[in-house]
């Protein structure tokens, strides 16, 4: 019997379902391939690194930008028992479609401290509640 060529599949939840296919200037695909050598990542885990941390995305909120922009905020992850206090930054000329960001502070499960910039996608901002003056999010999946 003949081998298959190529790696062999997945397991079963780790395989990836859309492809995007994106076109990038010759300078930006050097600049990909690039950081993917010097981390020793394939580009395409780059990507969805990047899209993970920080991608901007514009999101439907129940507040105005007034009622969000520097407020405080704390990120509650059930999931590791971990809580991040910060604030929370908004822009965007719509009431109600914004650019929403979150800058947090804490310790993370090693107890090691991490600050961290964060576009909220469109699911924090369904989960984001009035908490006091600020906000709190429990992010979904933590």
């Amino acid at each position: 019997m003949k081998k298959k060529m190529g790696r062999p599949p997945l397991p079963k939840g780790e395989s990836k379902e859309s492809l995007l296919r994106v076109r990038l200037s010759d300078s930006e695909k050097k600049e990909l391939n690039k950081q993917a050598k010097e981390s020793g990542k394939p580009a395409s885990e780059i990507v969805r690194g990047l899209i993970q941390q920080g991608a901007e995305v514009l999101v439907s909120s129940r507040w105005e930008k007034e009622q969000l922009l520097d407020k405080p905020l704390r990120v509650i992850c059930a999931k590791f028992g971990v809580e991040f206090k910060g604030r929370i930054f908004a822009r965007g000329e719509n009431k109600k479609k914004l650019w929403v960001n979150m800058t947090v502070f804490g310790l993370n499960p090693e107890g090691r401290s991490v600050v961290k910039t964060k576009a909220l996608t469109q699911s924090d901002m369904d989960a984001l509640q009035v908490d006091g003056e600020g906000f709190v999010l429990h992010p979904p999946n933590t």
